[in-house]
């Protein structure tokens, strides 16, 4: 991570009150991303209620979770980074892998962690996963596209 004086000042200086609205809509976004996934999937799969992850509670529980801790994670690299959206896409990217993991250990498991686990649920729950990703990824690094808009269009 390249630490670069001007990026700093100018992270700081940026009003964090424009940053907090664009991540709450972020989180809004997410959760309402993958409500609809829980919705569809409610409608098509059926699971079996015992499936405990792909319930309510959980998952806009973890949409929360997960898109305010990336909201954190962007503001954090955004203080200390010269390129954060470049930094963020790949560090998001990372964790949306390791985000995996918990499925595959659903499928490998064979259901033996939660009754009702198949392979279509687990789907349902990896796509929520994707769909965060997504939905951060474009949001918010959106600041940063914005900045770089305006520098330019001040250089002409």
């Amino acid at each position: 991570m390249v630490l670069n004086s001007e990026r700093i000042g100018q992270m700081r200086s940026a009003p964090f009150s424009r940053f907090a609205s664009l991540a709450l809509f972020t989180v809004a976004l997410a959760s309402v991303a993958n409500l609809s996934i829980w919705l569809a999937a409610q409608f098509l799969l059926q699971p079996d209620p015992a499936f405990l992850p792909l319930n309510l509670g959980p998952v806009v529980f973890f949409s929360l979770a997960g898109a305010g801790g990336a909201a954190l994670v962007y503001w954090l690299i955004s203080r200390f980074s010269q390129r954060p959206a470049w930094l963020f896409r790949r560090v998001a990217s990372v964790v949306l892998l390791l985000s995996f993991i918990p499925d595959i250990s659903l499928m490998m498991g064979g259901g033996r962690s939660f009754p009702g686990t198949t392979a279509w649920t687990v789907a349902a729950l990896a796509l929520m996963h994707f769909a965060t990703w997504a939905v951060c990824i474009s949001m918010l690094t959106r600041l940063d596209r914005q900045s770089d808009v305006s520098k330019r269009s001040k250089s002409k």
